[in-house]
């Protein structure tokens, strides 16, 4: 299992033990250091993870970065991810190996987020992606009796994340030009225009401290969001989604500037804008790279948010399990299932 630390305090000590309770404990975790200078990793009592191998890197290079790095380290054929702020519930490894026994052709499965300071509370019940280009945690902040059943959803959240690390690495793992923040979503998008689907697994459950190691709502978080949000759209929207909906992108841009003024951080998210325009000319380079179609795919069809208005309620968007069969497949892979899953975040 891998983790990626950087200045996570006491927490890192709590995601860890949370894994050494696992009904099937994974039996290689890799934590990447990201030049952490809080003591965290002194927090930690090492003699109980036997199981745990530490790379410490000399600076922080973005939680994109160590992820990937992590995902080279582990020989293991699936990820499970898992986000320092987190802690896993005791059977959540084991519920998502099983979502992968029953649907060997899905490569990635989403977990059931809630708030580690109000357990009744939904983080993320999957990631939701709009046609606007905003993207939200589905159901955020509603009731945990809300919880969705099992079915396709966009993309799963890298705080809590179970793929197969042979299509991970496949697409190039998680761009790391975003250095953190929608870099999970990135890669769901260049999953679904490659075929490829998400299912989320309720069983399969975490808590989760939204920005519980930058902050959920700091100036630093907001201002590169908002550059990464940009940079998503250009990247990945297929043309002709992207020419349609580019005045709904910018209508969004604009409400989210009001909405930061009214909070005291108007001016993080234009730096946040200003650092997109800036990066334009890389964005629409990178299109080369993932060459997105004209149009989306059909199953990816399905899991886009097309709701400008679904934002205001942060509804989740997990579509039933029957309606799984209208996605093109993807080739088959042949990864094991593991008893005892190993992981990485």
């Amino acid at each position: 299992m891998v983790l990626v630390n950087y200045n996570s305090g006491a927490q890192l000590a709590r995601a860890l033990d949370s894994l050494a309770a696992q009904l099937h404990p994974a039996q290689d975790i890799v934590v990447v250091d990201n030049g952490s200078t809080d003591g965290s990793l002194g927090l930690v009592d090492w003699t109980r993870h036997g199981a745990v191998r530490l790379v410490a890197l000399p600076e922080n290079l973005g939680f994109a970065a160590a992820s990937n790095l992590a995902a080279r380290r582990v020989s293991a054929d699936w990820l499970a991810m898992l986000n320092c702020d987190a802690v896993a519930e005791p059977g959540w490894l084991a519920a998502l190996a099983r979502a992968a026994a029953r649907h060997p052709r899905c490569r990635i499965f989403a977990s059931a987020q809630a708030l580690m300071d109000r357990p009744g509370v939904l983080d993320g019940a999957g990631d939701v992606y709009s046609i606007t280009g905003l993207a939200w945690r589905g159901g955020h902040g509603r009731s945990a009796a809300q919880l969705p059943g099992e079915g396709r959803c966009f993309g799963a959240c890298a705080a809590g994340a179970f793929l197969s690390r042979r299509l991970f690495l496949d697409l190039g793992g998680f761009e790391e030009s975003y250095f953190c923040y929608l870099e999970d979503l990135d890669f769901a998008y260049r999953a679904g225009l490659a075929g490829h689907e998400c299912r989320f697994v309720p069983e399969a459950r975490i808590l989760h401290r939204s920005g519980g190691v930058s902050g959920a709502r700091s100036a630093w978080t907001l201002r590169i969001s908002t550059r990464n949000r940009l940079h998503l759209f250009l990247r990945c929207t297929p043309l002709l989604l992207l020419l349609a909906s580019w005045p709904l992108f910018l209508l969004g841009l604009g409400l989210s500037v009001l909405q930061g003024a009214r909070h005291g951080q108007g001016r993080a998210v234009l730096a946040g804008i200003a650092d997109g325009i800036c990066r334009l000319r890389f964005s629409l380079g990178q299109r080369r790279e993932v060459a997105p179609p004209l149009v989306p795919p059909p199953g990816l069809r399905g899991v886009l948010s097309w709701n400008p208005l679904a934002v205001i309620r942060r509804a989740h968007h997990v579509l039933p399990a029957d309606t799984a069969s209208d996605l093109p497949r993807a080739a088959p892979q042949r990864d094991a299932i593991p008893a005892q899953p190993v992981a990485a975040e």
